[in-house]
């Protein structure tokens, strides 16, 4: 999983990989996760996560619902979950496919 830090102009700050997160989350995890976040301190954050099909997983839609409610009471915004795939991309915030890798844009 990467992990984008976005300042006030949606600019990416900082990028950090995570190797965990993929494939199941827990609590201990989203303790972590959220601890990373505050502790940075950016406006905005971006989670990306590697899917063959580029598609989310029922653990991506998890990770939104609970990153987005923890995240709903600090001063950073959770933008959006990307699931990232050999051909396309799924944004959770639009509900759809924003693009491919190519950077053609849906």
């Amino acid at each position: 999983m990467l992990v984008a830090f976005l300042n006030d102009d949606a600019r990416l700050l900082l990028a950090v990989t995570l190797d965990e997160g993929t494939e199941s989350i827990d609590e201990l995890f989203l303790r972590h996760l959220t601890a990373l976040v505050v502790e940075v301190g950016v406006a905005g954050v971006v989670l990306a996560v590697s899917r063959a099909a580029g598609r989310p997983t029922r653990v991506d839609r998890q990770l939104w619902r609970e990153m987005s409610r923890r995240l709903a009471t600090t001063a950073t915004r959770l933008v959006d979950v990307i699931a990232v795939g050999d051909d396309a991309v799924w944004s959770m915030s639009g509900r759809r496919a924003i693009g491919d890798r190519t950077g053609r844009v849906a």
